[in-house]
């Protein structure tokens, strides 16, 4: 393997660990008694009950970390030092975290053979000061990071593939499966393999396995079902008027869909794949907006907002299309710079909270 080869693989491991490190910076500020009920819950799955994703993840762990004791005894132990079983509960998913945002840098990487796109779709977290706050809780806002991360990863296999397969959908349906056990207005993000499957795919294969998985995951939890309130325009308008970056990035991918098409129609340049993952990402984008308008919680918008990583990498990909080679280098050496200086922000919250 050449250096440059090594340096490329450090490069797209880089991000994933600082946003590792800083999941771990956060939990030292965290109250652990307010995932308390995460470990209740954990331990009922124990006892034979239904849970969520999280719910399971955590069950997985206390069962390791007590492995051959009875369920009487486990209780008692993570009952009587909650504290602990929280740490080592944390510890062991962040990295998973980690892992899963480094995977769908690789997969950008592989699609596009640049390293600027790749690092582009890992930097969500360092964009969002509460990605990083919400991620470290033991919640579902985690795994929702790592759905979003995989289903990135599945849509690019599909557009790498050189003939659809059911098993594409398939797998598609499985992580939109999971999000949604974990939380219900993960199922706008639905819309995102929408535009890269043929019809039977995305309307027979895709939906009956993520509700398939729906259903395995969660036990068809009727929590679900409240995926926000009234559909109010002047919520949704607030609400991106609360997060000024992630209705810019939304907003820049619009108008870029817009030429797009327009180039397209005129025959100017080739059908890109990169373009109909964007539009599924948007309309998903769109689509969460509306359901969690409502509630106006930024908390609400993490899948969509982890989506902003690897729509500035469909960006990329795309405007390197109309601009002139020089132009692009500089806009975009511009636009790095500007995630580093985020990234800075994101590290200066984190650290005066």
């Amino acid at each position: 393997m050449s250096w440059a080869a090594v340096k490329e693989r450090l490069m797209l491991t880089a991000l994933p660990i600082l946003v590792v490190l800083l999941l771990f910076m956060t939990r030292t500020v965290t109250v652990p008694e307010a995932d308390l009920a995460t470990l209740v819950d954990g331990l009922r799955v124990i006892q034979g009950e239904a849970g969520r994703p999280i719910s399971a993840f955590v069950a997985l762990v206390i069962r390791l970390m007590h492995a051959g004791d009875p369920t009487g005894l486990v209780v008692e132990s993570v009952m009587g030092d909650p504290r602990s079983h929280w740490r080592v509960a944390t510890g062991s998913l962040y990295p998973l975290v980690g892992l899963a945002l480094a995977w769908s840098g690789a997969a950008v990487f592989a699609l596009t053979g640049r390293l600027a796109p790749a690092l582009l779709a890992q930097c969500a977290p360092l964009l969002f000061p509460w990605v990083i706050g919400g991620a470290s809780r033991l919640q579902p806002d985690p795994i929702l990071m790592i759905a979003v991360c995989l289903l990135v990863v599945a849509a690019v296999r599909v557009m790498r593939a050189e003939a659809l397969e059911d098993r594409h959908a398939g797998w598609l349906g499985l992580i939109i499966g999971m999000g949604v056990a974990g939380k219900g207005s993960f199922a706008a993000l639905a819309l995102v393999p929408v535009f890269l499957l043929d019809r039977r795919r995305a309307l027979v294969i895709l939906p009956l396995a993520a509700i398939l998985a729906t259903v395995i995951l969660s036990a068809a939890d009727p929590s679900l079902l409240a995926l926000g309130g009234r559909i109010r325009p002047d919520a949704v308008a607030a609400l991106l008027a609360d997060n000024p970056l992630f209705a810019v990035i939304l907003a820049a991918s619009l108008m870029a869909l817009m030429g797009y098409f327009r180039l397209r129609r005129r025959g100017l340049i080739a059908a890109q794949p990169l373009a109909r993952l964007l539009t599924g990402m948007v309309a998903a984008q769109l689509a969460l907006a509306v359901l969690v308008g409502g509630r106006r919680d930024e908390v609400d918008l993490l899948p969509a907002q982890i989506l902003c990583g690897p729509s500035l990498a469909a960006l990329w990909s795309l405007s390197a299309l109309v601009f002139p080679p020089p132009d692009h280098r500089r806009f975009w050496r511009a636009a790095l710079v500007a995630v580093g200086m985020l990234g800075l922000r994101t590290l200066w919250i984190l650290h005066g909270e």
